[in-house]
């Protein structure tokens, strides 16, 4: 597990189990796929989509599901406010990092 509580973390992919990230759900976070693993290396692995879901169980595959998005390599998402824990799966052997980037201030609507 992984909490995101400054405006700038990182999380490795696990491709053996799900990795469950605890964020603040008054703010927005700009989640982006680096594409290379812990030692900056870029290859096949780390280049493996990740899948970002706001429920456990979420399938480490592209099949068509409703409660998941798979981040590719290179791409970002910006997700929240509002979402107070993210669950992120990945296929045996990733091992990329994704880098999470809190946004601005807090949200009044929270």
């Amino acid at each position: 597990m992984a909490t995101i509580s400054t405006h700038f973390g990182t999380v490795a992919l696990n491709g053996v189990t799900e990795v469950t990230v605890t964020l603040d759900e008054k703010h927005m976070y700009h989640v982006r796929h680096t594409g290379v693993d812990a030692g900056a290396v870029d290859d096949a692995n780390s280049a493996l989509a990740a899948y970002l879901s706001f429920e456990s169980g979420v399938t480490a595959d592209m099949s068509e599901e409703d409660d998941k998005y798979a981040l590719t390599d290179g791409e970002y998402v910006v997700i929240g406010p509002g979402i107070g824990t993210l669950y992120i799966d990945a296929a045996v052997n990733s091992d990329g990092i994704l880098v999470f980037s809190r946004m601005g201030d807090s949200s009044r609507n929270w």
